[in-house]
């Protein structure tokens, strides 16, 4: 799994699955931080953006 894009509330991932050199599976995703009050997007707390950017995959 890889952290493609970090937004204001939002992380795309993307996963490569390989299978004797061959990619079998991909799959990409876009998760966003909502409240559990308002479902509304929410910024990442800067602990958590700073968290994840550790994981940015520079392509």
């Amino acid at each position: 799994m890889h952290v493609r894009r970090i937004g204001t509330s939002s992380v795309d991932l993307e996963t490569i699955v390989r299978l004797r050199g061959e990619v079998a599976w991909k799959e990409e995703q876009r998760i966003v931080l909502t409240s559990t009050e308002d479902h509304k997007s929410r910024p990442w707390p800067a602990d958590i953006k700073a968290g994840l950017s550790r994981y940015l995959d520079g392509r």
